[in-house]
């Protein structure tokens, strides 16, 4: 009767094993699906472009056909500076910020003279977009543009409204080129 029960005992044993395994690879089989379905492929920028680049740099940022020519700030203090003080900025021209590390940037109005719109990008990605009205020397007040806790690696500011009227929206992706005359 013993030998009955060690025997009964073994196989329930055993099948607990088999069951967990099971359940195991069941588990694993549905995660990596959810990671494969749930996240895209992310496209990086070019660290070879991005480390290649100055402050006397221009490149071209492609939307999928809407082009812009951007100046790049990369120094502390071009980057503080940005587009401030500028009478204009023309169609398809902008200034695109090249941060060290990604990274939440606030932006502010002082002193920029033309309405912009402020692209957050993340790994060639559109991750935020806002409108940062030009400064009202009369009010005198700044105010502050924050990325709605969004993480960056770059920013690009265009002529205000251009996003909106070309199409760009948070999710759009894009492509850095360096601009060749």
């Amino acid at each position: 009767m013993k030998n009955n029960n060690q025997k009964g005992s073994q196989k329930a044993y055993f099948g607990l094993i088999i069951g967990l395994v099971l359940v195991v690879f069941v588990f694993l089989a549905v995660v990596k699906n959810v990671v494969l379905v749930g996240f895209e492929k992310q496209v990086l920028p070019d660290k070879e472009l991005i480390d290649s680049l100055d402050d006397s740099s221009f490149v071209v940022v492609d939307f999928s056909g809407y082009k812009v020519k951007a100046e790049v700030a990369k120094s502390d203090s071009k980057k503080n500076k940005g587009l401030s003080g500028r009478k204009e900025l023309k169609e398809n021209t902008g200034m695109l910020f090249v941060f060290d590390r990604p990274g939440v940037y606030i932006f502010w109005n002082k002193d920029t003279n033309i309405p912009l719109d402020v692209l957050w990008i993340k790994n060639n990605k559109v991750v935020d977009i806002q409108y940062l009205p030009a400064f009202d020397e009369k009010k005198g007040i700044v105010k502050l543009y924050p990325s709605g806790n969004k993480v960056a690696d770059m920013v690009l500011e265009i002529p205000g409204e251009e996003a909106q009227k070309n199409g760009i929206k948070i999710g759009t992706k894009l492509k850095i080129t360096k601009y060749e005359n």
